[in-house]
């Protein structure tokens, strides 16, 4: 086709992705695993995430690796399915930020038992 744009990701960017993918999901099981998932800011302390918090920022995570991991592989792929990658970018981006913006709620508003 004369629209689509030349793949212009170099190899090293891939590793990069998928190497990020994995030292994000390291990070997040090790957080849940020690029940302190931490999270800096940069104007602030940053949030600590415990309990059910932690486990749904892990799930935030997991979305996040395999954005990453997908786009890598859509510019490895030399097939003309990039629907494909680009639907799953877009839904475990989605679900990503929903998962985040959850585990910052439920961290913000516990509830009763923990009082």
């Amino acid at each position: 086709m004369a629209d689509e744009k030349p793949r212009s990701m170099t190899n090293g960017e891939r590793a990069w992705h998928v190497v990020l993918a994995f030292g994000l999901l390291a990070y997040g099981t090790y957080g849940v695993w020690v029940d302190d998932l931490y999270i800096p800011g940069k104007h602030s302390r940053g949030i600590h995430f415990h309990g059910a918090a932690a486990g749904i920022m892990l799930g935030a995570f997991v979305c996040a690796a395999v954005n990453l991991v997908s786009v890598a592989v859509d510019h490895y792929d030399d097939t003309t399915e990039e629907r494909v990658y680009h639907f799953v970018a877009r839904a475990t981006q989605v679900a990503g930020w929903a998962l985040f913006v959850g585990a910052v709620a439920f961290s913000l508003f516990p509830s009763r038992r923990q009082w």
